[in-house]
């Protein structure tokens, strides 16, 4: 039996989310932009605070970006702390989320303040990563049909 991505490791669901969806934002960004967060880090950034852990993924002159990828079950899993995280960014520069849906091959640009009206819609559940984790299953139709 095949495994939820959900509740696969860490490791394998960053690598087929995050990373994937990385790589198509530096792909269609139209402006100059830099790295800013974490990139397989040697260090267990576990240990280190929210704040610093779910740090947005790059950086241009008109917000911080935060990459995250959605596949065949058409759920954003937002995670609690990253949310909390987010507003503590927002607060230095505007933060924006960039959701790549690999499974229909499409991205959108999300402003946080949008993406805190969507998390709080009446389809959004809360469930638990296998490590504990708890984040908001957000339906894709939620973010893109708005």
């Amino acid at each position: 039996m095949t495994k939820m991505m959900r509740d696969r490791p860490y490791s394998q669901r960053r690598h087929v989310g995050g990373a994937m969806a990385e790589k198509r934002f530096m792909e269609v960004h139209h402006r100059p932009f830099e790295r800013w967060g974490w990139n397989d880090a040697g260090i267990n950034v576990g240990l280190l605070p929210d704040e610093l852990r779910h740090a947005p993924d790059y950086v241009d002159i008109e917000a911080l970006y935060e990459c995250k990828g959605v596949g065949k079950d058409q759920l954003l899993k937002v995670k609690l702390s990253e949310l909390a995280a987010w507003k503590w960014w927002h607060n230095i520069h505007p933060v924006t989320i960039f959701v790549w849906d690999s499974h229909k091959k499409r991205h959108l640009y999300v402003p946080l303040e949008r993406m805190l009206h969507v998390v709080n819609k009446q389809g959004v559940t809360l469930d638990h990563f296998n490590e504990g984790k708890a984040y908001l299953a957000v339906p894709l139709e939620e973010v893109f049909g708005d």
